[in-house]
């Protein structure tokens, strides 16, 4: 995880002007930075890791994109100052290097929601479909559950 310093320094280099430097908080902009660095996966032969914990040259690499990249956004629109804004450019960055580098090196947890609903969507289907066909055959034998 990039240091408060690092980040400062990261965006001083980036051309950002000292004001714009105080207002930004960045150990939450560095802890935001680590957050993407960790849904990020190196392509660089190493065993499937985040850039959080590889470290090879191509996760240094990255890591700095990344910084440049909340630089860039944070000059553009995208408000550093507040949780929210933090997010939504961790969103654009994560949705910046899934483009130029390829869906297979983002984890999206999109996939993941998505998976777990279909997965328990089909469970309670098939509660039902097995509820249903209980009934039905009480029904033909003539048990509706009731006390004689």
């Amino acid at each position: 995880m990039p240091s408060p310093d690092e980040v400062v320094n990261h965006f001083r280099a980036k051309g950002w002007s000292e004001a714009s430097l105080s207002s930004i908080p960045s150990a939450e902009i560095a802890a935001t930075a680590a957050g993407i660095e960790q849904d990020v996966i190196c392509y660089c032969g190493c065993p499937r890791q985040s850039i959080y914990d590889c470290s090879c040259r191509t996760a240094a690499e990255l890591r700095g994109r990344i910084l440049d990249e909340l630089a860039r956004l944070g000059g553009s629109g995208f408000d550093l100052t507040t949780g929210g804004g933090r997010t939504a450019a961790a969103r654009e960055v994560l949705r910046v290097l899934a483009t130029e580098l390829g869906d297979h090196v983002v984890q999206h947890d999109d996939k993941k929601d998505t998976f777990t609903w279909v997965f328990v969507m089909a469970l309670v289907l098939g509660c039902v479909v097995i509820a249903v066909r209980r009934r039905g055959a009480r029904r033909a034998s003539g048990d509706h559950g009731l006390p004689p």
